[in-house]
């Protein structure tokens, strides 16, 4: 597998086979993460993407659960993500679960509609970063987004019947 920089995972995931599809963060200035620092966001090529998945079936009989990283995938464009998605489900069948981890902000700007053709297409769970209800806070930690955004986003996501797991920074107002 071709992966750039650190590759990061929630703990849940620590059985799944990872492909990477996008580099870095879109936002990439909250002021508690340094995770992504040294990389600047970007798609990876499809094609190269494609290669991860075929060598992937090569070397590997049987995989459960797969995590597409880095941070913000469903930033693509639903097009491109849908076809990375009928990729992996036409390579791996037998995958159970398919997730990424996405900004709220990525879940508000697709439809449901949109939403609702990625779950249909594999997608069953998102991760993302709310840190804090607080509008105040957020702000402060320049997290680009608004607990009306944030909300907008859920709403989203349980109305295409994806589950969206949320972290939440405590003490960090």
């Amino acid at each position: 597998m071709n992966y750039e920089g650190k590759v990061y995972r929630p703990w849940m995931e620590a059985d799944s086979f990872l492909i990477q599809t996008t580099i870095g963060c879109t936002h990439n200035k909250c002021t508690f993460c340094d995770m992504f620092r040294e990389k600047r966001f970007r798609i990876r090529d499809i094609q190269d993407i494609y290669k991860d998945i075929d060598d992937a079936r090569k070397y590997l009989r049987h995989i459960r659960s797969i995590f597409l990283i880095d941070v913000n995938v469903l930033a693509l464009k639903t097009d491109f993500l849908l076809k990375v998605l009928q990729k992996v489900t036409a390579t791996f069948p037998e995958c159970e679960k398919l997730s990424v981890y996405a900004g709220l902000n990525d879940l508000r700007r697709k439809s449901v509609e949109e939403l609702q053709q990625l779950q249909k297409a594999g997608l069953s769970k998102v991760y993302t970063g709310l840190e804090s209800g607080d509008a105040q806070t957020l702000e402060s930690i320049s997290k680009g987004l608004t607990p009306e955004q944030a909300k907008k986003g859920m709403a989203n996501a349980k109305a295409a019947g994806i589950e969206v797991l949320i972290s939440i920074i405590f003490g960090i107002g």
